[in-house]
C-alpha cells in the first residue's frame, strides 16, 4: 500500500494526464519537478533508472549495476534512460575497478549521444 507522495505519484501515472498541483509542490527542486513530470512516460523505464541513480550515489555499485542492466536490456528502452544508464553502468564498473566494462558502456553511451557532457 502506497502512502504520501508516493501515493500522489502512483495516482499521477495512472491518471496520464498533467503534474498535478498537489504533487508539483512537493517537488522543492526543479530537476526533480521535470523528473515526476515525465514519469508518465515508461514509469517503469525512468523508476529503474532513477533507483539505479540512488543506489549508485549510496555507492552500492552492484546493485546499480544489477538494476541498471534491467533498464538497458529491455526492448524499446526509453532513449534518455538507455543512456544515462549506459553513462552510470560505465561509472559504476569504474568504482569496481572493471576497466573492460567501463569502457564498453561508456562507448554505447557516446554512440546513444554523442554530445552527452558528462562523457
Amino acid at each position: 500500500s502506497l502512502r504520501g507522495v508516493a501515493a500522489l505519484v502512483s495516482r499521477y501515472i495512472d491518471s496520464g494526464k498533467g503534474l498535478p498541483e498537489s504533487l508539483q509542490k512537493r517537488f522543492k527542486n526543479p530537476f526533480d519537478a521535470e523528473i515526476g513530470k515525465n514519469l508518465h512516460f515508461n514509469p517503469s523505464d525512468k523508476l529503474r533508472l532513477e533507483y539505479g541513480k540512488l543506489l549508485f550515489l549510496r555507492r552500492r555499485y552492484t546493485e546499480a549495476i544489477e538494476v541498471l542492466h534491467g533498464a538497458t536490456q529491455k526492448l524499446n528502452v526509453d532513449w534518455r534512460v538507455a543512456y544515462r544508464s549506459f553513462y552510470l553502468l560505465s561509472r559504476a564498473y569504474a568504482a569496481l575497478g572493471n576497466i573492460k566494462e567501463r569502457g564498453f558502456y561508456a562507448a554505447l553511451c557516446k554512440r546513444c549521444h554523442e554530445n552527452f557532457p558528462l562523457l
